[in-house]
């Protein structure tokens, strides 16, 4: 049995939820952490937060605005899966892969410094991606 403290960004993970009504069993690579705020738009927190406390009981479980969310990306569908830590059923939980590959974005970079990184990376073995972002962030 794996333990919450060991979910990190680039680990893969499965795990069930407390509510046991949900049957699904979650499986992908964490991408990130957010706090509710964040994580209210793509997702009915509030709705998932009660199905969890109606089954371990309000006094339970710290308040939905306390807890710890993050987001897995299952790999075959892409799909973004946001959850929080407090949901996850600890005897179900399973590090499937500690040394996932993460994507690094240098930001603010000068175009005459360009090819000083793709050389620094390349001469560690990574490989590097330039790509120009307009105002907006977007590509």
């Amino acid at each position: 049995m794996a333990s919450i403290d060991e979910i990190q960004i680039g680990v893969v993970v499965s795990f069930k939820s407390k509510n046991t009504t949900d049957p699904n069993t979650y499986y992908g690579m964490v991408q990130g952490f957010f706090t509710y705020d964040l994580v209210r738009p793509y997702f009915d927190v509030d709705a998932y937060h009660n199905s969890v406390a109606n089954i371990v009981g309000v006094e339970n479980i710290p308040p939905k605005e306390e807890l710890k969310y993050f987001v897995i990306r299952v790999p075959d569908t892409k799909e973004l899966v946001y959850f929080a830590l407090e949901w996850i059923d600890e005897n179900t939980l399973e590090i499937i892969e500690k040394e996932g590959k993460l994507n690094i974005d240098v930001l603010n970079v000068n175009e005459g410094d360009i090819d000083t990184i793709v050389s620094i990376l390349a001469s560690n073995g990574y490989t590097a991606l330039v790509r120009k972002f307009d105002e907006d962030m977007h590509y």
